[in-house]
């Protein structure tokens, strides 16, 4: 062997195909680029993706409450406001019913006018000091309602110069039978109203459209 020359063995090359199978020194832990890894990352984005749709969902709906909210806030003062009105309408009703005239002389236009008028006392007590008690159907249903409303709130009043009074309840009754009728005996002599029923002393209802009664019960004194 001459002498200055290696005596080691050149290595041998590594063929391709070994080259290939040799495992290199590389870390095995997956990456972001890595295969691997693409799956979870993108459960993760459309968990936060659907997280974000729900927020927004409930901002919307939150907003929509508070519309919802609003109008029923302007609903309960417009409420608030007709009740505040009826209130108003209610007393000046009111005070209109009770500073009616004190023994007002009611004049009618056209006057006063009755279908029929019946006296349910004997002609001769018209003169014994007591009021005689006539039941009047009234043509005019404003005209009746006129008269219930004002004897309502006031005492006597005039009419054709006759101081009047008014009974609605005796007038409503004595379209009924006679032992009825009787049996007020107690309430007319309260009112001063001698009592006795006689033909034609029969009351016939006359209702308007709306079916309020439109009899008038007067006593005149005379």
């Amino acid at each position: 062997m001459p002498s200055g020359k290696s005596s080691g063995k050149r290595p041998r090359q590594l063929l391709f195909s070994e080259a290939i199978a040799q495992p290199k020194n590389m870390s095995t832990q997956p990456t972001l680029s890595s295969p691997m890894a693409m799956p979870a990352d993108l459960r993760a984005v459309d968990a936060t993706d659907h997280i974000l749709q729900e927020i927004t969902a409930v901002g919307r709906h939150l907003e929509a409450m508070d519309l919802k909210i609003s109008d029923l806030s302007t609903a309960y003062a417009f409420i608030r406001t007709d009740i505040a009105c009826c209130h108003e309408k209610v007393t000046d009703l009111d005070q209109r019913l009770t500073t009616v005239e004190e023994h007002a002389d009611l004049t009618f236009s056209p006057p006063l006018e009755f279908q029929r008028v019946h006296r349910i006392v004997p002609l001769h007590t018209a003169t014994s000091g007591w009021p005689r008690p006539v039941i009047a159907s009234s043509l005019c249903h404003e005209q009746a309602s006129l008269v219930f409303s004002t004897a309502q709130t006031q005492g006597p009043f005039l009419l054709e110069g006759h101081e009047v009074r008014v009974a609605a309840d005796v007038c409503r009754i004595t379209n009924e039978k006679q032992k009825v009728f009787l049996a007020l005996r107690p309430q007319l002599r309260k009112l001063d109203i001698k009592f006795g029923l006689f033909e034609p002393a029969q009351v016939y209802p006359i209702a308007d459209p709306v079916g309020h009664m439109s009899h008038v019960e007067i006593s005149i004194w005379q």
